[in-house]
């Protein structure tokens, strides 16, 4: 009986191991979970940064929205080395650093390198976008930059950009008009 009772627990055992095999072989059990993670080439140089990105500013991000996927981050422009940008830019990083995503926080001042993807800048962790604060050599090497103005356009400008002359001579063309327009019609 004690023979039986070897035969039918190594008998249990081999059957245990064929399916444990079986699972496994299927990735039911044993796989690892996926984990994904941020892998970037190296960073390339200041220079080199600047020559592939689509634009170069720096700004102070006033809001940040979006979710794991996608962040929303809008930056109020100070200075650019590399666009026409003025005012605030809306840019789009991946919501996770994970993903690449950059970490901006809102009221921080910023250093961005941003590319074009889908008509819509963006940035992650594997350009030279850093905190101001610590772009010193990026500095360095692209200069003092353009500032931006803050959109305030000085009345000095304002009198001499506005062309008084055409709305002069027109509103002068609507009373003659009028006055002719009134004395035709007294004539009746």
């Amino acid at each position: 009986m004690e023979h039986n009772i070897v035969a039918w627990v190594r008998r249990r055992l081999a059957l245990v191991g064929v399916l444990l095999v079986a699972l496994a072989s299927f990735g039911i059990i044993g796989a690892p979970q996926v984990a994904y993670a941020c892998s970037c080439a190296p960073v390339p140089s200041p220079r080199q940064a600047f020559e592939e990105a689509t634009a170069v500013f720096s700004g102070r991000v006033v809001s940040i929205v979006g979710d794991e996927e996608e962040l929303l981050v809008t930056v109020a422009l100070e200075r650019r080395w590399k666009s026409e940008l003025e005012g605030q830019v809306t840019l789009t990083t991946p919501g996770s650093s994970a993903a690449c995503g950059f970490p901006f926080e809102e009221g921080e001042q910023y250093l961005i390198y941003a590319q074009t993807t889908d008509g819509q800048l963006t940035t992650d962790l594997c350009s030279r976008t850093a905190r101001f604060d610590a772009t010193r050599e990026d500095r360095r090497a692209l200069g003092s930059g353009i500032p931006i103005s803050s959109g305030a356009v000085p009345v000095s400008a304002m009198t001499l950009e506005t062309p008084w002359l055409p709305i002069g001579l027109s509103l002068l063309a609507l009373v003659i008009g009028v006055v002719i327009a009134i004395g035709l019609w007294r004539k009746r």
